[in-house]
């Protein structure tokens, strides 16, 4: 029996930070990877229960050190994601959580830039290869680099179960008269669900998912999580002025109906709210402001770069403590 470090953090909280809000994710540090299984790690995230437990380590395995050929440590921590069914290929909210619990246990004081003194991690997915994080001197904001993910317009004929979905996953309360735009992300297999400019983020909280149904639609393995999302307010009218975009996002194919607060769909929302906002206002866009509009809520900083994007937010430690394992 060993014993493992685990901290739950509340990340991309609202309020200034403040505990409870956000989406809470469990942060377990290992040796080496291989230290426990794979079927152990499972086990142990369906216990949490939480919507993601990350896997933090020194190494893959004790023979593989994350170093350079010159000696030195290039990447500073591995990094995997379970949900209490499976192992996703990527998760924002956990790596801000991972970022935030490193610190909290004085982890990173090595990774200090001397140019900028702000504290700068690196991990290395099993997945997706490198994914930065950088956490501010100025306000503690930790922000992602993590890879931009396009979505392109669908064709309903090719895809005859797109109209069930968009009715089953609007529910009852909000027609689907209301849906402006529908699109797919091939990196990421979201469908993005925007509805009409004329309402608000009260209809969006309206929306009410048939999950079980969701479930029994057959689209060959092409959707495996949905983003239904409404304009905010233009971001030339500034932070203050509230989001410049909301959304909501539903994965029960990982079993989590609603997740609280979702970097990976903002990889999504990011290009595409960055290139409807610029053709509307004819500018290049910078920063904007989204909220997750779930029952928590969160807050994020997103800005494109490229073929890649960053996302900042906040986050707090909530529990501390050590596993059985």
């Amino acid at each position: 029996m060993s014993l493992v470090p685990i901290y739950f953090v509340d990340a991309f909280t609202t309020n200034g930070n403040s505990a409870f809000t956000g989406n809470p994710a469990a942060v377990c540090f290992l040796d080496y990877d291989d230290d426990i299984s794979d079927d152990m790690k499972q086990k142990i995230a369906a216990e949490i229960n939480l919507s993601e437990t990350a896997f933090v380590s020194q190494g893959w395995t004790k023979d593989h050190k994350l170093m350079t050929a010159e000696g030195s440590q290039l990447y500073r921590r591995t990094l995997r994601w379970f949900t209490p069914t499976n192992e996703v290929q990527l998760c924002g909210h956990a790596t801000v959580a991972s970022t935030k619990a490193l610190m909290e246990a004085e982890l990173t004081d090595k990774y200090l830039d001397p140019a900028t003194k702000n504290v700068t991690v690196n991990f290395e997915s099993k997945n997706r290869g490198k994914l930065g994080a950088a956490v501010s001197k100025d306000n503690g904001r930790i922000t992602l680099n993590f890879p931009s993910n396009p979505t392109h317009k669908l064709n309903k004929s090719e895809h005859p179960w797109i109209d069930e979905m968009i009715v089953t996953t609007l529910g009852e309360r909000v027609s689907p008269e209301f849906v402006e735009d529908v699109q797919y992300s091939p990196g990421t297999k979201i469908l993005l669900v925007r509805l009409s400019d004329g309402l608000t983020h009260a209809e969006l909280r309206q929306v009410s998912p048939d999950f079980k149904k969701l479930l029994r639609i057959d689209t060959g393995d092409f959707v495996h999580d949905i983003i239904v999302t409404v304009k905010g307010v233009s971001p030339s009218e500034g932070e203050d002025a509230g989001p410049n975009f909301y959304s909501r996002f539903f994965a029960p194919w990982d079993g989590v109906d609603e997740d609280s607060v979702t970097g990976v769909a903002h990889t999504v929302l990011t290009p595409y709210w960055t290139q409807e906002f610029s053709k509307k206002e004819s500018r290049e866009i910078g920063i904007l402001f989204a909220r997750q509009h779930s029952t928590r809520g969160g807050n994020l900083y997103c800005t494109l770069l490229g073929d890649r994007v960053n996302l900042a937010g906040e986050a707090r430690v909530v529990i501390k403590g050590q596993m059985f394992v």
